[in-house]
């Protein structure tokens, strides 16, 4: 069962590596968890989907910052986007 879905993430160049990107990742991360507590985090299975992220596969800064966040790649995942003819990587933050 997915709980929240982060569908646009984008810090402007002249900000990166300043932790501005990391600290938006915490702060979703936060919130997704301070929701399953107000709602029963008991009945969440380890293992469990509680936030996803997709990304460009050919953008392999973006794969190694949602990595480093705790992301994990689910690979057989992707999903064509036939506009900008690009497959998206689909990540997963999981419930320990």
């Amino acid at each position: 069962m997915l709980h929240a879905q982060i569908t646009l993430l984008f810090v402007h160049p002249s900000f990166h590596c300043h932790g501005i990107g990391a600290m938006l990742l915490d702060h979703a991360k936060q919130h997704v968890a301070v929701g399953l507590n107000i709602n029963g985090l008991s009945g969440i299975s380890a293992g469990e989907v509680l936030l996803e992220v997709r990304c460009f596969e050919k953008n392999p800064r973006a794969l190694k910052f949602y990595e480093r966040g705790g992301f994990v790649r689910r690979v057989g995942a992707e999903e064509w986007r036939e506009q900008v003819q690009e497959y998206l990587a689909l990540l997963v933050w999981l419930k320990l």
